[in-house]
């Protein structure tokens, strides 16, 4: 039996040299290509790093100041005016702004609005009528999934294209690829028991794109139709700004495609892919017709024109056939509730409900078809 395992270890090693001398080895072009998966998620941490330490996105979370601006961020930041204007006389804040503009040009003293944080989480002092929306699952000094796709007017700019059923919820954080790890299961498990749900990614050159669908992100073998469902991109890719207002105003400028009604390709959900949108355009059929793709290891993606929803390639970089990496990618349910807990219990019934539909009262009670 000695002799017998010298034997099958040698002809194992020789069987290795061969396939090494031939250039196959046991990892081959796979090999090849988990060394630059490697690169590219060394540089989308890079990416995500240096996006945290800079300063302008982190104030994008805890304030915004209003200067009468007509733009959708400075008409979401005017809907919280009341509460915030009431608590600042309340404790007698001085109506001056930090940068001392704190003033109309008729010479009369403003009360600089502004809408932190707080404003976004239910509190005393509150008042959720004057709050567009709250963000739930997260908080501004939450690291374990900073930083994050989306941002506060980002979320307000889609509230205006969301269906009248929705629009006004509140948006809770189910899935964050920093914060749950890149894996389609994590996806299912945390975000498959939600019904309306903003997806967003954020690739390495900075492109933010995504959709809105109202069906749950559930593994299947086929497409889903989803009709008020649509794609929806930042305009022009993500890069610091100046100032907070210049930020908010890059945010809030994004582009909506919605359903066409070509085809039913809405979502597909697959072991090894994840898909919004399908059938080419007819000057884009060499590059296939995914809305967006993004693969099973959640690392690569891309985008194309399709017929589903009308959309050009949603990435800056066209001439590379619309491929990108993803740097982030995050799952928001959209929910009535203000409380997470309350959130989470209501989903847990409707996951009850529809695991127990199928069940008649004859498989209740053995004895039902009797009576």
């Amino acid at each position: 039996w000695l002799s017998f395992g010298f034997v099958s270890a040698a002809a194992a090693a020789f069987t290795f040299v061969l396939h090494e001398a031939a250039g196959g080895g046991w990892r081959g072009s796979g090999g090849k290509r988990s060394r630059r998966d490697s690169a590219t998620r060394r540089q989308a941490a890079e990416y995500l790093s240096e996006r945290q330490r800079a300063l302008v996105y982190a104030r994008l979370w805890e304030v915004h100041y209003d200067q009468g601006s007509g733009t959708v961020a400075a008409r979401w930041r005017r809907l919280a005016r009341k509460a915030i204007t009431l608590n600042r006389l309340g404790l007698g804040e001085s109506s001056a702004s930090p940068s001392g503009e704190g003033h109309h040009q008729d010479g009369h003293p403003e009360l600089r609005r502004r809408v932190s944080w707080a404003d976004r989480q239910l509190r005393p002092g509150i008042d959720a009528d004057d709050v567009p929306f709250f963000i739930l699952g997260t908080h501004k000094d939450d690291m374990s999934c900073q930083p994050t796709v989306m941002t506060p007017p980002l979320m307000d700019a889609l509230q205006h294209h969301l269906p009248g059923a929705v629009r006004g919820y509140n948006y809770w954080l189910k899935y964050s690829l920093v914060r749950d790890g890149a894996s389609l299961t994590a996806l299912e498990s945390r975000a498959g028991p939600s019904t309306y749900t903003v997806l967003a990614v954020e690739t390495l050159e900075g492109d933010i794109l995504g959709c809105f669908m109202t069906i749950p992100w559930r593994k299947r073998s086929r497409y889903e139709r989803s009709g008020q469902s649509f794609l929806w991109r930042m305009r022009t890719p993500r890069v610091e700004q100046d100032s907070v207002v210049e930020q908010a105003s890059m945010e809030e400028d994004i582009q909506v495609y919605p359903w066409t009604g070509e085809n039913d390709f809405c979502q597909l959900f697959a072991n090894d892919k994840i898909a919004v949108g399908g059938g080419a355009m007819d000057d884009a059929r060499e590059y296939g017709g995914f809305g967006f793709v993004v693969d099973g290891d959640l690392h690569r993606g891309s985008s194309y024109p399709c017929k589903t929803y009308g959309n050009p390639c949603l990435v800056s970089c066209v001439e590379d056939g619309g491929k990108f990496v993803v740097a982030n990618m995050e799952v928001w349910a959209l929910t009535p509730f203000l409380f997470e807990a309350d959130a989470e219990r209501s989903e847990q019934s409707i996951k009850y409900r529809e695991e127990n539909a199928l069940q008649t009262s004859s498989d209740l009670c053995p004895w039902s078809q009797f009576l």
